[in-house]
Formats: structure tokens, sequence, C-alpha cells
């Protein structure tokens, strides 16, 4: 053991679980401050709290039936806590910050197979800051539950090598990247990877050890079976597992077609630099992707976190014999990175929260940079290893709590404000149907009914460009059939080649209730609709 090793490692079992516990307490602060800064509900968490309602109210038949086409665990676990809480809203975003803030330890559990204790703390302090991770927190997302189970399925995996226990290590491992799968389908890649990884490193019983992983599987498999034939649940559908299939060609049609397009932009377009720009663009859109790719993953590491990773594989290049402990996350980011990657060529967006299943595959990686970095800035410099290991830790939280700290969406209060200034003026308990833009609707729609007995869909099939195109008179007669009792005027998305409202408006149709601004809409202003008040 190295004088470093030596200085750092004398750090009691108490030490550690007085530090886990800071660093929870860390996370669920960030997060805690995330939800303060983000007081909307983001317009998929409002589909997900109204599918929870439906889940618990009985009505197994409207689950999917409101712009979602699946039925994931998220609104299982809101509706779970909500008897405890009785509010949707806060039930569904605990859920979000428990789950983020208890990710810190499998997180530690993972580093700390392949590093020291005090080097796998800085581990789990990075994910605690880290604002891809703690930022989807003042959301209502899947993320955060797929990041929990993510993290022990890589957890009891890491563990499977002991003898007497891997049958157990082996099937919780893969129960929790099915879990993983239930909140995001995308997570199965975990799954078949550790297939992969068990067929060509599982050594001598790679067979006995692929059979206890698969054990969930065919559970799963027999359970779908069963719901299917007693409740007619197609489970494909419901668990997005048709998707899975459609994915796989999916990226390579879309590639295609992007390069036919490219070949139809550069036909007749003059001037050299931008016509050869789009012929080298055209050729290139594989490195265009790689290059995005890379560059996602490393802002989500707010780069510095990022170096961390690449010293951990440089690392391993300079220690051939350290490779065989960090085998299986190599095999987990890799396979989590083509699937990004064939996901970006697919849709061209990639969110900081999508690249998470890479980093959190990676974990072990950056664990063993930090190793690295923290033996270079006792070597290199003229601090003692306790103000080495102090002075990173205390880069690690200055430069995630930072960011997270320039973190804001109270602009969007606007929506709620308006939502909740119909439920105030509607009778109690009453549903209230809201005529929106897209923008708007989700939002206004779910607060407008947030005390409503039987909430209508935040996502109808229509919106204000579809029920206005054909003059004053037929717009008020499309709001009639529809039931709206509100109308939310904006300012960029009343139809351009429609008529003009405000000036058209009849004074006995529409009670103007208030006025209100956001850059995504300019002004807005709520009218009541007077015909359908009777």
């Amino acid at each position: 053991m190295s004088a470093v090793e030596s200085a750092i490692d004398d750090f009691g079992q108490r030490n550690i679980r007085i530090g886990l516990f800071l660093i929870a307490a860390l996370a669920a602060a960030v997060r805690c401050y995330i939800w303060y800064m983000s007081p909307v509900v983001n317009p998929d968490g409002v589909l997900y709290i109204h599918q929870a309602r439906n889940f618990f109210e009985g009505r197994w038949g409207e689950l999917t039936s409101c712009g979602l086409s699946f039925f994931s665990i998220y609104p299982v676990l809101t509706a779970m806590l909500y008897p405890a809480l009785q509010d949707w809203v806060i039930s569904a975003r605990i859920i979000s910050i428990l789950f983020g803030t208890l990710t810190v330890f499998p997180v530690y559990l993972a580093a700390r197979k392949v590093t020291r204790r005090k080097t796998a703390l800085l581990a789990a302090v990075i994910f605690a800051v880290l604002p891809g991770a703690a930022g989807a927190a003042g959301q209502v997302v899947r993320d955060l539950v797929c990041w929990f189970f993510i993290a022990w399925g890589l957890v009891f995996f890491l563990h499977q090598d002991e003898r007497e226990r891997f049958r157990v290590c082996l099937f919780l491992s893969c129960s929790a990247f099915l879990l993983a799968s239930w909140a995001r389908v995308e997570s199965l890649v975990f799954v078949a990877a550790s297939i992969l990884y068990l067929v060509f490193f599982g050594g001598n019983k790679r067979v006995m050890r692929t059979i206890f992983f698969l054990l969930p599987v065919a559970g799963a498999v027999v359970l779908g079976i069963i719901m299917l034939e007693t409740a007619g649940i197609d489970v494909a559908q419901a668990f997005r597992l048709r998707e899975v299939a459609e994915k796989m060609s999916a990226p390579f049609l879309s590639y295609a077609s992007l390069r036919k397009d490219l070949r139809a932009l550069s036909t007749g377009m003059e001037g050299a630099p931008l016509e050869g720009f789009i012929s080298f663009a055209r050729h290139s859109v594989w490195f265009i992707g790689l290059f995005s790719l890379f560059n996602s993953i490393l802002r989500a590491l707010l780069y510095f976190y990022g170096i961390l990773l690449a010293a951990g594989l440089w690392k391993l290049v300079a220690s051939p014999l350290r490779v065989k402990g960090h085998l299986y996350s190599i095999v987990l980011s890799f396979c989590s990175f083509i699937l990004l990657y064939f996901h970006l060529i697919h849709v061209w967006v990639m969110d900081t929260r999508f690249v998470m299943i890479f980093v959190i595959a990676a974990f072990p990686l950056i664990a063993s940079g930090i190793d690295a970095f923290d033996e270079a800035l006792f070597r290199k410099t003229a601090l003692s290893a306790k103000r080495s290991y102090i002075f990173l830790l205390a880069g690690i939280m200055l430069l995630g709590i930072w960011n997270d700290y320039g973190f804001s969406e109270r602009d969007k209060m606007v929506f709620r404000q308006i939502g909740e200034k119909i439920s105030e003026d509607s009778p109690s308990g009453r549903r209230n149907i809201v005529a929106a833009s897209q923008v708007s609707m989700r939002w206004i729609t779910f607060y407008a009914n947030a005390k409503a007995v039987d909430p209508p869909c935040p996502q109808p099939g229509w919106d204000l460009k579809t029920i206005a195109e054909a003059g004053y008179a037929s717009f008020v007669g499309n709001l009639k059939s529809l039931g709206a009792s509100y109308l939310v005027w904006d300012e960029l998305h009343w139809p351009r080649n429609g008529f003009d409202l405000l000036k058209e408006m009849y004074p006995n149709d529409f009670k103007e209730m208030g006025r209100w601004t956001h850059p995504s809409t300019g002004e807005m202003i709520l009218f009541k609709c007077m015909f359908n008040m009777q």
C-alpha cells in the first residue's frame, strides 16, 4: 500500500456512515432547492400525475388514453405515496427527490468495489451535486427512479464474483435492471449488456451465472402472459416493448432520410461555401452525431468531471492488470453509449438527463479517475494527503453547487397562476375544460382541475389552431360543443391567418379574467366562456 493509500484509507466504518449521511443530506438539499426553483410541474409530469390518479381511482381503461401509450412504475409509486400526503403534485415530486437522493448509496457501493472508501465517497458527492442528476429532481420524470434501479443493478452485478452469493446477486441485479426498464425502457440495454458480459467473461460457471441472471426475465414473461390472459392487458404495448423492436431499425431509416434531405437541400444552392458545407455535412452525418454525443456527455459531466472519467480510462491503459475489475463498467458504458448514439441519429435531440444512463454506468471509471487525480495532487504538489483530498472535495462540490445554483424555471409560474385562477373561479370539484395553445394547454388544464373530482385529460386531441380556423361564429360553436368553460388567448400562438378575436368577440360571449405575459407565448388573456356557464 502506498503512502497516499496509508494516509487516506485510515477511515473507520463509523466515519463512512457519517460521510454517506452528509452526502445524502447534501443531495436532498440540492434537489429541494431545484424543486423550489421549479414551481410548475413539467409538461410530461402533468400526464404522469393524471395517470397516477386514474390508477389510484381504478380507471384502468384510461391509463393509456391521455397522451401516454405506456404505463411506467412512476405513476404506481406516486399513487402509493398519495394516501399519506393527500397531494398529487407533492407525492410525485417527493418520489423524484427520494429516489434521486437515495441513489448516492448504490453509487458509493459501485465505486467502493473498485477503489478506496474515501474515493468512493467523492464519487457519491459528484452524483449528489451533478446538475444532470439533481436538475431532474425539479421535474416529475421517470429518470430518477430509473437511475436508482440501474445503480443497484450495477452494484449487485459487481458483487456476483463472490462465490457464496453469486446466484442471489445476479438475480437481484437483473430484477433491478427490469425495474429500471419499467421506468425507462431504454434500460433494457443493461440486461443485454450484462448477458454479453456473462457469455464472454463469465468464467467457468458462465452458463449457470447466465441462467440465474435470466430468471427474473423468465418470471416477467410468465407474468406478462398471465396478465394478457386474465386481464386482457397488452403488456407489449403498456411497457413499450414494441418500441424496442422499432428502435432497432428507426435510426438507420432516419439516417438515410436525413442524407436524402441534405442532398435535396444542396440542389440548386448558390454560393460555394454553403454548397460545400451541405455536401460535407451529408457525408459526415455519422461523425456529427458522434461528436455531438461526446459533447453532450462532457456537458453533462461539467467538463471537469469528464476529465476525471478520462483520467480513469488512462489509469486503466497504464495499468492493464486493473482492467478486470472495471471491465463490467466498461461494457455497460460502451453499450449505453451505442444506445445513445442510435437515439441521437434517430431524433437529433439529446437531453442531459438521457446521458445519465451512461454516466451511472461509468461511475466506477470516474472513481478511478478521482483516485488518479488525488494521487497526482499529492505527488506533484506540496499538499499533504489530507489537504489534497479536501482540495479535491471542495472543487467537486463548488463546481456542482455553482451550476445547480444557476437553475431556475420560476418564470413558468404564470401558467400555474392562470390555472389556479380558473380553479378559484369555478365551483369546488367542477371539471374545467380549457381552450389554450399546445404550449400552455397541459399546465393550465392541470392546475385548473387540481381540485376536480373527475379531471379531464390535460392533453386533448385539439388546440386553438384546430378550432379557430373558420371564423368567429364557428370558433364559438366549437367551444360550445367541446364544453370549454375558459379560453386562454395568447399573442404568439393564435392562428396568424385566422380572425382577430380581440376585435370580433361579442361582449356577452366572453368575460376577461386577467392578463399575463411569458416569453414563449407573449401576452396571454384569460377569458371566461359565458355561453357554457349555465
